[in-house]
């Protein structure tokens, strides 16, 4: 079971989406101004507490001076809910991402953003590698946490055999590969995997792969994780609207 501690996002979009989230218990709400305040106080929530402070207050609270907070932070708590609860939707998911030794909050915070952003059902990591109270993670998700799934596994290995047992077509990307991506025909289900930008995906998931592909790239030498995301999504929506 997922442990419910408390813990501060920040932002404006973070701030909000975690409201608008029924499932998210939201026990602080804090803002800069009289405005702001308003702004929430329009969301029938039951937030426990609800202030208004001054910016320096607010950044003492989050501990962080490099975040732009925008005014918002809400002290928050995870949501319960269990791997076998997940594994139940796997039926009905259509595309999930797979997150291989990314590690930097930042960066997972943008792919579950972009995954958002193209309704990918779900982004699935190691969960010795996501740090589920970064606050650095919420802001540049920018709410969008709130709107997907994001599974955590103890070995990625065993998502996969669990994909695999619901007919997903397991896909790896990688500079080395020599298939591109614009020559794949997709299948009704797939599974997108991404390693780091330091060691790429690890062999034993490479091993588990049914395909491994790269993104054609000009220009420049490679791209950062998110960045292949973002690419490697916009292609196959791509090629679902051409039927490919």
């Amino acid at each position: 079971m997922t442990n419910k501690k408390k813990f501060w996002i920040c932002g404006k979009h973070a701030v909000f989406e975690a409201i608008k989230n029924k499932k998210r218990e939201v026990t602080k709400v804090i803002v800069n101004d009289e405005l702001k305040k308003n702004e929430i106080k329009k969301f029938n929530q039951n937030i426990k507490y609800l202030e208004v402070r001054n910016n320096k207050h607010i950044t003492k609270l989050i501990k962080n001076n490099s975040i732009n907070h925008q005014g918002y932070i809400a002290e928050i708590q995870n949501e319960n809910k269990s791997n076998n609860e997940y594994k139940k939707l796997f039926k009905n998911f259509k595309t999930v991402i797979i997150l291989d030794g990314v590690t930097d909050p930042r960066n997972i915070g943008s792919i579950i953003r972009t995954s958002s952003a193209f309704n990918i059902d779900a982004v699935i990591i190691n969960e010795r590698e996501f740090k589920s109270d970064s606050i650095a993670m919420y802001k540049a998700a920018s709410g969008a946490i709130e709107k997907i799934s994001i599974i955590k596994y103890s070995n990625i290995k065993y998502a996969i055999d669990d994909l695999i047992n619901e007919n997903f077509n397991i896909i790896s990307f990688s500079s080395g590969a020599t298939h591109s991506i614009k020559k794949e025909n997709f299948q009704e289900k797939n599974a997108f995997i991404f390693g780091s930008e330091e060691k790429g995906i690890s062999e034993k998931i490479l091993k588990k792969s049914q395909k491994i592909l790269k993104i054609d790239i000009q220009n420049i030498e490679s791209l950062n994780v998110s960045n292949t995301v973002s690419a490697v999504l916009a292609i196959h929506q791509f090629s679902k609207s051409l039927g490919k």
